[in-house]
């Protein structure tokens, strides 16, 4: 199934469409500045970084909001309703202007002294938590935190439009979720998981291939996942690869994509599941279309699609037995000192072991819900006044030892290892576990139309590329990712695909 073919926008829609396309090159700007911040500023920039950063995403907001793109807008819709005045609008036309509508909205409820101080202060945070992690002390990080957290507050007061605190900045990250649909879904998500956790447990042992105790040479390892990344279609003239602490994926335009990712020499999977992780993100961003670049046409539906691409990459495809039965002989080619073609059967089953861990970038695809679910439940409780920052280390280690029956003895290692809440980014870690669900139901989805496994045993990664593109890649925000799941797969969001997903993968 796939979309109707597009429809145009009018040629009259184009002073908006340049207005619009302004202010996105600014956000590049500002996107190439944090890229730069993450990757090979010097750490002693971090105050200028921070002014300049602000100018840029100041002077950006300040154009949206400005009274002269208010009259272009005003021309086309009501602005107290956002009702659009033409009565002959196609569907891309009637999509166009109710997204554009949606980010004029948001925009103009932030007062630009507002963006300023709070685009400074996310700046500083995120120094401030990257020298505290090194030391391991949440109380240099905690004032930062507390900062944030009040502005988020603000933010979402800004924006809230009735709505509670913790669900205006759910929005953000995934328009048109609500609580009342997220809870039930994350509920049974997580008694799931732990159901199959005690199920997996009962299961006889399997030979695991010793994947830590190994050497891996690093320029090999980048070697391979360079290879993988060509075959998934990401296109190195419209992108970068480069080493982060903490991998990431930014967006300057669709023709400029970059991604980071981390390689250890005693973590082969951790680098290269990384790696097609972050891939999974660019091939979204280069596959927009770029005709309405600029536009909410050329944008993702969701962060929670977006970590969809991701997560089918990385996992759906990443750790399937056939993508193996293509890649391990090259695999075994390049590290003849380390593995051997027998070793197939202990190596897939090293990378789909099930095994509780304190970190969640390196969990297995089963437990990695619940570091989600202890994230959602501590930001739900922080915004709702009943956790405060400086209580926020022993919540976590609590909440780990209660699901996951481990307990870092860091703070590094524990409430400080993402820098998400230091971003200020409150109400996005839940789209991280949507991602697995919208992933589960569009792997589903596609091997109605494409032999899945044939594919992969032939290393032939470009049609599942071509079928994203086509489906969800170019689509961009002209239906809500609800309604795009539901006529892709027929169903709403539910947990169980992901639950017979993991279920096949990992009972015998």
């Amino acid at each position: 199934m796939s979309l109707k073919p597009r429809d145009t926008l009018r040629s009259a829609f184009s002073p908006l469409i340049n207005a619009l396309q302004a202010i996105a090159h600014w956000r590049g700007i500002e996107a190439l500045l944090s890229w730069d911040q993450e990757t090979v500023m010097p750490s002693g920039a971090i105050e200028s970084r921070a002014e300049q950063s602000a100018l840029v995403a100041t002077y950006a907001h300040q154009q949206l909001a400005s009274d002269r793109f208010r009259g272009l807008l005003g021309e086309w819709v009501a602005l107290e309703t956002g009702k659009p005045y033409p009565q002959d609008l196609n569907a891309l036309e009637s999509a166009f202007l109710r997204e554009v509508y949606r980010d004029w909205q948001l925009a103009t409820a932030l007062p630009a002294t507002f963006v300023e101080t709070f685009t400074k202060a996310k700046a500083r945070s995120q120094h401030a938590w990257i020298e505290a992690r090194k030391k391991d002390a949440f109380s240099d990080f905690a004032p930062h935190l507390e900062s944030i957290v009040a502005l988020t507050t603000q933010r979402a007061d800004y924006l809230s439009q009735g709505r509670g605190t913790y669900e205006t900045l759910l929005d953000e990250y995934e328009p048109g979720m609500t609580l009342a649909m997220l809870n039930p879904v994350l509920d049974d998500l997580k008694s799931e998981t732990l159901r199959l956790m005690a199920k997996i447990r009962r299961q006889p042992e399997r030979p695991i291939f010793p994947l830590h105790e190994k050497e891996w040479d690093v320029q090999k390892q980048w070697e391979f996942s360079r290879m993988v990344l060509q075959d998934m279609g990401f296109s190195s003239e419209h992108g970068r690869l480069d080493a982060s602490a903490h991998p990431f994926s930014t967006h300057i335009h669709p023709t400029d994509v970059r991604i980071t990712t981390r390689v250890r020499s005693h973590d082969f999977l951790e680098g290269l599941s990384s790696t097609m992780h972050e891939c999974g993100h660019a091939l979204y961003e280069q596959g927009l279309d770029t005709t309405y670049f600029g536009t909410p046409l050329c944008a993702a539906g969701s962060f929670g699609l977006h970590e969809s691409q991701s997560r089918f990459w990385e996992n759906g495809i990443g750790k399937h037995r056939a993508f193996w039965e293509y890649y391990f002989p090259k695999l075994c080619a390049l590290f003849p000192e380390v593995i051997r073609e027998s070793d197939f059967e202990s190596f897939l089953a090293a990378q789909n072991q099930v095994k509780p861990s304190l970190i969640r970038v390196q969990a297995d695809e089963l437990t990695y819900n619940l570091h989600i679910v202890i994230r959602y439940e501590l930001e739900t409780a922080l915004f709702s006044g009943a956790l405060s920052v400086k209580d926020l280390p022993g919540a976590w280690r609590e909440k780990y030892q209660s699901y996951l029956g481990v307990s870092s003895p860091t703070d590094a290692d524990g409430v400080m290892q993402d820098v998400h809440w230091s971003c200020g980014y409150f109400g996005y870690f839940p789209t991280y576990s949507l991602g697995n669900l919208y992933a589960a139901m569009l792997l589903d989805r596609i091997g109605q139309d494409l032999d899945l496994a044939a594919q992969l045993r032939k290393g032939q990664l470009l049609p599942i590329r071509e079928w994203l593109r086509t489906h969800i890649h170019s689509v961009g925000r002209q239906l809500s990712t609800q309604t795009l799941i539901h006529q892709l797969t027929g169903s709403s969001l539910s947990s169980e695909s992901f639950v017979h997903y993991l279920e096949s993968r990992h009972l015998s």
